[in-house]
């Protein structure tokens, strides 16, 4: 059995350890060039959402129209995913939702309104679209492969 001094010792090299691992979000921030598309990656919890919100309120002050898109799983449905973007950058939609229903023509209305609302405005757009990883392997991907 370890002593607590032992145990103090190894807590103290484990935290020297993980704070090499840190990263300046100031640093990674400055990286941004304006290109339009930036793409954070890397396992929960270290703080890629942090550095989203950072991102967005940088753009915000530089005059960017902002959104927030938070997937989940429901989001592998594209209606709901096309919903999502539509929300998240303040597009007015029908109140009814077609959601589990195959209607492309619906589909195909809603991402020409979200793309005609991105390329309409004079001022850049940036948009967050959160925990990509929820609409691997669906539907909704095709759609977002098609926005970008």
């Amino acid at each position: 059995m370890k002593s607590e001094s032992d145990l103090e010792d190894s807590l103290r090299g484990e935290l020297l350890q993980a704070r090499r691992l840190l990263l300046n979000r100031d640093r990674v921030l400055d990286l941004d060039t304006g290109l339009p598309i930036v793409v954070i990656k890397g396992p929960s919890g270290y703080g890629k959402t942090v550095v989203a919100e950072m991102w967005l309120s940088r753009r915000r002050r530089s005059g960017s129209h902002c959104g927030w898109a938070a997937l989940d799983a429901a989001s592998c449905d594209p209606m709901v995913f096309l919903n999502q973007l539509l929300d998240a950058v303040g597009v007015s939609r029908p109140t009814t939702n077609v959601v589990g229903v195959d209607d492309e023509p619906e589909r195909a209305s809603r991402f020409a309104d979200l793309c005609s609302h991105l390329l309409a405005g004079n001022a850049a757009y940036s948009l967050v679209i959160d925990d990509l990883q929820a609409i691997a392997n669906s539907a909704s991907l095709s759609y977002l492969e098609k926005l970008l």
